[in-house]
């Protein structure tokens, strides 16, 4: 028994096929609907303990975690971008450029780092004699499943940018009909693009899954893994603890980061939504480091199911809709408004009981960053302890009260006041509504900036405490 619950312990084989199904499906009208980022997540924490002990791996780690960065910020930029394009024609290249410019970046990483990911199991096969990993068996060439893999990458990238060529602007002119006739082959070759890579990396995963299915069944790669950490148990240990803090540090400044609300013409450019997927990344990171994570982590994703609907409710009243008809009190934009209120005050709930639960968070990350667990520790230590547990309840206190402020401003901002206007030599007097509270949109952001400068200092001093407790030497 103890033998078969330590199985596949150093190298996840489950997980990575589970990662490269979020990588084969397609991106459809620039909308993934199984985010890369996740994928990207679990491929390189498969491998991560792998990639302490042979060549290869490591070099597949880091740029997995790269492009777990590059894909976050591609969803981030995404969001942005669909807030402030007005669909106009003059605009169509805004797409194109995003479409192909994050299309060969991601492609410079994707095919190195699967090369890499490929070169490590062939490694194992040749120097340690996993000849699972490299022999012709039952129709499956490994060779050839790795040239193919690579392959298909280059034409889902491919695929992921050609129908957004159709939407550039082509000047006025007698080419104006060859643009609508671009225009109108936009829906097929987005059809055609999603068909063929859906199809293609279908296959494709059936035969990676068979060929891993080989390795883990054979159980060579985890015996031989097993036997190197032997001697490196403890380095990898300390490793891993100091790359999951770190990364839980990045995650929570990153929460902070898109927590902070950029207010144009009523609608926020940073939606809420995006902290809370950082959050809910944040919460499954730390793991079992922390009692309650999975309370945590759901309800991040609650949260962040509700911050959506309520950024889609803005964009949907602000689209259609003046705020100044909001000040004529017309039905519909007030009953829009209204709705749109009542799931930002659903939100602010969310948000309350997230704060707690990340200032609990951090708090019992604390030990884990300055001290070992269950040690005896000294004056020093515990008054560090105070220090950061204080900083912590900071943080979840300053996102709370700026969850709060920006409530109180959207409550606010459908009330106005009638005020006289002088127009000086011309004589008379012309009245016109303006806020009730002018400016209170100000607050948030400040309250946002001061919970991001407090993150910042909280993490650097986790970063500098991790490692000193987990140093190599």
């Amino acid at each position: 028994m103890k033998k078969q619950s330590n199985q596949h312990k150093h190298l996840g084989l489950g997980m990575l096929a589970l990662g490269l199904i979020f990588l084969f499906t397609p991106t459809v009208n620039l909308i993934d609907p199984l985010p890369d980022f996740i994928g990207y997540f679990l491929i390189a924490r498969s491998i991560s303990v792998a990639g302490e002990l042979t060549p290869y791996f490591a070099d597949a780690r880091e740029r997995f975690q790269k492009l777990f960065w590059v894909s976050a910020s591609k969803l981030a930029a995404l969001v942005v971008m669909l807030t402030i394009y007005s669909g106009d024609i003059n605009q169509r290249s805004i797409i194109t450029v995003f479409a192909v410019g994050y299309a060969i970046v991601e492609a410079m990483l994707l095919l190195p780092a699967f090369s890499f990911l490929f070169e490590g199991l062939f490694y194992l096969g040749v120097r340690h004699g996993c000849d699972s990993t490299i022999e012709r068996r039952g129709g499956l060439h490994p060779e050839r499943l790795a040239r193919l893999t690579l392959a298909f990458l280059v034409l889902r990238q491919l695929a992921a940018c050609l129908p957004e060529l159709a939407l550039v602007p082509i000047s006025d002119g007698e080419e104006q009909s060859l643009a609508r006739m671009m225009l109108k082959a936009y829906p097929i070759l987005l059809c055609f693009s999603a068909a063929v890579t859906l199809a293609l990396g279908a296959i494709l995963w059936v035969r990676l899954a068979a060929y891993f299915r080989r390795i883990r069944r054979d159980g060579a790669v985890e015996r031989v893994l097993l036997a190197l950490s032997e001697d490196k148990r403890e380095l990898i240990f300390r490793r891993r603890e100091k790359q999951t803090l770190r990364f839980a540090g990045i995650l929570a400044v990153c929460a902070a980061l898109f927590g902070m609300d950029a207010v144009i013409d009523g609608i926020n450019l940073v939606p809420d939504f995006l902290s809370g997927l950082c959050l809910f990344s944040f919460f499954l990171a730390i793991g079992r480091r922390v009692r309650g994570y999975r309370l945590g982590a759901a309800l991040a994703g609650v949260y962040t199911a509700v911050s959506l609907g309520a950024h889609l409710f803005s964009l949907s009243f602000f689209e259609r809709f003046d705020i100044l008809e909001l000040y004529a009190r017309g039905d519909d934009a007030v009953r829009l408004y209204r709705s749109y209120l009542t799931l930002s005050f659903v939100e602010l709930l969310l948000s309350l009981g997230l704060s707690v639960l990340l200032a609990l968070a951090l708090c019992r990350l604390v030990p884990h960053v300055a001290g070992s667990v269950g040690e005896e520790t000294s004056l020093q230590t515990r008054r560090l302890h105070r220090s950061m547990k204080r900083e912590a309840i900071l943080v979840a206190l300053f996102r709370a009260t700026s969850a709060i402020a920006w409530v109180v401003y959207l409550y606010y901002a459908q009330f106005t006041k009638t005020i006289v206007l002088d127009p000086g030599l011309m004589g008379g007097s012309i009245s016109s509504n303006v806020p009730l509270v002018d400016g209170l949109w100000l607050v948030p952001p400040l309250l946002s900036a001061v919970e991001l400068s407090l993150v910042l200092h909280l993490t650097g001093r986790f970063r500098t405490e991790s490692e000193l407790t987990y140093s190599e030497i």
